[in-house]
């Protein structure tokens, strides 16, 4: 399951990088904003954001399963 969290905080990294080199080649080299490097850059921190809430609600709900675990283990005895 964090196998695949990995890989998406792999592939916003990536989008992140393409997009602040996009913009600064873009800028550079014609003096303009490019939009492509923004929609990238943005597209990027917003996965990479994305992946954080979901890690961290994985971790929550992860909790939860384990207290209510215990909880019917103590019920049953």
């Amino acid at each position: 399951m964090y196998d695949s969290l990995r890989s998406v905080k792999i592939i916003s990294i990536i989008l992140i990088a393409l997009g602040i080199v996009f913009f600064l080649l873009e800028f550079a080299a014609a003096g303009s904003i490019s939009i492509l490097g923004l929609v990238l850059f943005m597209i990027g921190f917003g996965l990479n954001s994305l992946m954080r809430a979901v890690r961290y609600e994985l971790e929550k709900l992860r909790l939860e399963n384990a207290e209510l675990r215990r909880q019917i283990q103590e019920k049953w005895k």
